[in-house]
């Protein structure tokens, strides 16, 4: 019995550890055909994660990385930050940035991507690009629901922009991170409080992996936790890192 618990702390333990190593994290983030979700508060730390996994695909693959911005205010600053770029080294980091604060000029902008890379990969018959990037995959939405549109026109929106991302991550092998913020709503069975990503079950049927990110009682140290893995669900991987000025 004894033996028994002890095998057990030491697997949960190991299983703990597994994401300790940020390349470990990028490893996940960037295996083919998988769209991922990052989703937490704002500024907890969310798109500085993205943009470090977008360094790792330039440099250690070589890639190009897709970025689209939806919120007001593009985070060049940030960006530039965490990648240190500088006019002598802009070409090692192939970031296309794009900024679309429409729904409906995000979906064409998705839909531009699946032509350009259906294209290159007939011409070339290699990848045009190793990572997408969407910061935030909610933030249209949620500011277009409140105005005249129907729900159900901007919900066949998105859904159009997710299974055009489907289709780029599956048949093309291009790995996909989504930034995303959250809701909180009351269990009224547990009689708890449920903070539960923007979007809900809309993302269910797309999303293969989610990460959330929450706020410690120290300063800047934050708390990733597994909260969805379609390829391993045993969800017991949680850990905490400092965000600094150049990300995690």
């Amino acid at each position: 019995m004894s033996e028994n618990k002890n095998t057990n702390s030491k697997s949960q333990s190991a299983s703990q550890q597994s994401f300790l190593q940020l390349d470990q994290l990028f490893t996940q983030l960037t295996k083919n055909s998988l769209i991922s979700m990052i989703w937490g508060e704002t500024g907890i730390g969310k798109s500085s994660i993205a943009i470090q996994t977008a360094k790792y695909v330039m440099q250690k693959k070589k890639q190009k990385v897709f970025f689209l911005h939806t919120k007001q205010s593009p985070e060049f600053m940030l960006i530039n930050r965490i990648l240190g770029i500088t006019e002598q080294n802009q070409d090692e980091y192939p970031l296309i940035f794009f900024h679309e604060k429409r729904l409906k000029s995000q979906q064409q902008c998705v839909f531009n991507w699946l032509l350009q890379i259906q294209q290159a990969t007939q011409v070339s018959k290699t990848k045009p690009v190793g990572l997408i990037i969407i910061d935030e995959i909610m933030s249209a939405y949620l500011i277009e629901m409140r105005k005249v549109e129907t729900n159900e026109k901007i919900n066949r929106l998105m859904t159009s922009i997710l299974s055009t991302l489907k289709n780029i991550s599956v048949n093309y092998e291009i790995p996909i991170i989504l930034i995303n913020t959250f809701s909180v709503k009351e269990d009224a069975q547990n009689s708890i409080f449920v903070a539960t990503p923007h979007g809900g079950k809309l993302f269910d049927f797309w999303v293969d992996f989610e990460l959330k990110m929450t706020r410690s009682s120290t300063l800047r140290l934050i708390t990733f936790e597994v909260t969805k893995d379609k390829q391993n669900e045993h969800l017991s991987h949680k850990w905490k890192w400092t965000l600094g000025a150049k990300g995690f």
